[in-house]
């Protein structure tokens, strides 16, 4: 199975190097779905036409409907932001609190005499 999935990565960036696209575009599942729509027999390996089917198999994972968008669902660029959280962010160079931020304090409870 890693061999398909190697086969198939390697088919993804053929294509995108051929047609100058980002490999990221391209989806996994109908760049599979098109090689399984290909084999008709599984006993005939290598295919005779390889070249022919190769640049079939670029064109039709390459087809707009194929790829994936750019930043799915996303209106604006995603920009880094800083990680936020529950705790103040240490500077570099800063040293590390050491004193605890809650105190516990016992008392003796009396003896019944």
């Amino acid at each position: 199975m890693l061999c398909c999935y190697q086969a198939i990565r390697t088919l993804i960036s053929h294509a995108a190097d051929t047609t100058g696209l980002d490999p990221a575009r391209i989806s996994f599942t109908p760049t599979r779905d098109a090689i399984r729509g290909r084999i008709s027999d599984p006993g005939c390996f290598p295919p005779p036409d390889l070249d022919e089917l190769l640049a079939e198999l670029t064109f039709e994972i390459t087809l707009p409907r194929n790829l994936v968008p750019p930043r799915p669902h996303r209106r604006y660029k995603r920009e880094t932001k800083r990680a936020g959280g529950r705790y103040k962010t240490r500077t570099p160079g800063e040293p590390a609190r050491l004193i605890p931020l809650n105190m516990i304090k016992y008392w003796q409870l009396p003896t019944p005499t």
